[in-house]
């Protein structure tokens, strides 16, 4: 028996169904939201138990994992898979993936017409252009020498450089650096 001035204080009793089969608490479990219901112990009448989580609280739980830090929000930005965790992560990192988004744009469009200007500067003459770029601190050099080689979009050299391992963590610090996320 607890006494009665810390019965208050203690936590509240754990909700419980009446359920037949697992295929009613799988389908109370999906219809559930993940922030509100972690998942079930199922106990039997010997009092084993059995814990089942809800598939869609697992997805949620991976997503934040997944969204743990700024490189890697960044390679699901450039993955183009950050969508489909974006509705499962909490308020402040959905403004953080909100914000980097918009950034790494902003840096395709800039890079896309500094090249060009760069290359309209130096007529041709790549050492003209390495001098131009190399003079301007705003600037990746890495990213207008890639383009210089081989002319596509910023966005376009950004995924070629991503291969089947992904991108190396020096070149997305590169690109967080250049979004003013990293110092």
């Amino acid at each position: 028996r607890v006494a009665p001035h810390t019965a208050r204080h203690m936590p509240p009793a754990a909700k419980t169904w009446a359920v037949g089969s697992l295929e009613e608490i799988t389908v109370a479990l999906e219809a559930s939201s993940p922030t509100e219901l972690e998942g079930v112990v199922v106990v039997d009448s010997e009092f084993q138990r059995l814990k089942i989580k809800s598939l869609a609280w697992l997805s949620a739980n991976k997503a934040k994992s997944s969204c743990s830090s700024p490189r890697a929000i960044l390679t699901l930005i450039l993955q183009e898979k950050i969508d489909d965790v974006l509705p499962l992560l909490p308020p402040d990192i959905c403004l953080t993936v909100d914000r980097m988004k918009a950034s790494l744009t902003e840096l395709y469009h800039t890079t896309d017409r500094r090249y060009s200007e760069f290359l309209a500067a130096s007529e041709g003459n790549r050492k003209a252009f390495a001098l131009s770029v190399q003079a301007d601190p705003s600037v990746w050099p890495a990213a207008m020498f890639g383009l210089y080689v081989k002319p596509q979009s910023m966005r376009e050299w950004v995924a070629s450089r991503g291969g089947e391992g992904g991108w190396p963590d020096s070149f997305l610090d590169n690109i967080l650096r250049a979004i003013g996320e990293k110092q």
